[in-house]
């Protein structure tokens, strides 16, 4: 799979994730958890190379096309839930 590819894969979910904590968030707030889970693991991208990906999957999640589904092994996928949990 293309880098590119993979990062909007990567970017899709993780703001999937995190919208269903927090449904009503604005880009704003959880900004800075999509970064610190995206600058977590080695990236072929820096955050700013994909920061406007990651805000338009925030944005208009629903409205883009389903991704390719992505099977992460389990050390991986602890990693990848990291700061997911809602916060009132």
């Amino acid at each position: 799979m293309h880098h590119d590819a993979q990062h909007r894969v990567i970017l899709a979910e993780m703001a999937r994730a995190i919208r269903t904590g927090q449904p009503d968030a604005d880009w704003h707030e959880v900004e800075p958890h999509l970064r610190a889970l995206w600058e977590h693991a080695p990236r072929a991208a820096t955050w700013s190379e994909v920061r406007s990906e990651a805000a338009r999957h925030w944005r208009f999640g629903e409205a883009l096309p389903p991704c390719t589904v992505v099977s992460l092994p389990d050390a991986a996928r602890h990693t990848a839930c990291v700061g997911l949990e809602h916060r009132p």
